[in-house]
């Protein structure tokens, strides 16, 4: 379970297979190596391995559901035929090495040193000053509850968030007044819309420390550094910003779902958000 974003650039290798199969194919990869992983811990035999029953449920354009029955081995099989495809991503534009780039995600559960990183860019921010703060300042005012955060927050068993309470930092603080902004705030600026464009992508990366108002303007997040223990989530948040500075100069639109997971059965591994790939992939006009 995870936030999934998706960069919309055109390329041969969505040509060659589309989007939505892409995404169901890493998904399907994730799972089933992740059973591989978990019954070989449990001492059983590769081949036994690879004939365990998956199932996954698939979306068509409608959002009509379709179950697929398979083995643990056959869905690796369908995420190694990725394998020769992924290597024309070598020459992609989208920041990163790793293949298939234009998709990401950030897995649940968000971890609470995440939480805190993302609180930490509006300090950074605060402190760079100009038209970085301005934008810190103007977060309050605009109407951002977190609600939909929250919810998935007090959801049992931490399966969404390590902590029950959001991190948050004040922005400004006088006699009378006191300003703070909290992650389930900040997590609905960055994903509670969807297709993020234009502006909107242009605050987010102002927000990562981007300096835009020069000439020419430096898409280049100016990220607070992690700390030491090198939090997977944190890396993940990171790699959402680099990527979403590709997206700016390539004048394209990100796809963004933080509820896929919540819209399926736990075992639909692949699940709505194909929909979204899918749209994002038709022609436009």
């Amino acid at each position: 379970m995870a936030i999934e974003y998706l960069i919309h650039h055109d390329c041969p290798v969505k040509e060659a297979l589309q989007i939505e199969k892409i995404v169901t194919r890493i998904k399907l990869g994730s799972s089933a190596r992740a059973i591989m992983q978990h019954l070989a811990g449990e001492g059983l035999p590769e081949d036994e391995i690879r004939a365990a029953p998956f199932s996954s449920s698939l979306f068509g354009p409608e959002g009509e559901e379709r179950r697929i029955h398979l083995t643990v081995g056959q869905a690796l099989d369908l995420a190694d035929e990725l394998t020769h495809l992924g290597e024309e991503c070598a020459c992609c534009p989208i920041a990163g090495t790793e293949a298939f780039r234009c998709y990401g995600t950030i897995s649940y559960p968000i971890s609470a040193a995440g939480e805190k990183w993302l609180c930490s860019l509006c300090t950074a921010a605060i402190e760079k000053g100009g038209a970085n703060a301005s934008l810190i300042a103007r977060i309050p005012g605009i109407g951002l509850k977190g609600a939909a955060f929250e919810a998935m927050r007090k959801e049992a068993g931490g399966t969404y968030f390590e902590s029950r309470e959001p991190a948050s930092v004040t922005i400004r603080k006088d006699i009378l007044t006191k300003k703070t902004i909290t992650s389930s705030q900040l997590l609905e600026l960055l994903f509670g819309t969807c297709p993020l464009e234009g502006r909107h992508i242009m605050l987010l990366l102002i927000l990562a420390g981007a300096d835009l108002t020069g000439d020419p303007p430096r898409p280049e997040p100016s990220l607070p550094p992690a700390p030491p223990d090198g939090d997977a989530r944190i890396q993940e948040f990171a790699a959402f910003f680099e990527r979403l500075s590709s997206a700016f100069l390539l004048g394209a639109i990100v796809g963004v779902d933080f509820q896929a997971c919540k819209r399926t059965p736990p075992s639909g591994r692949a699940d709505r958000f194909q929909r979204t790939a899918r749209r994002l992939a038709r022609p436009q006009g």
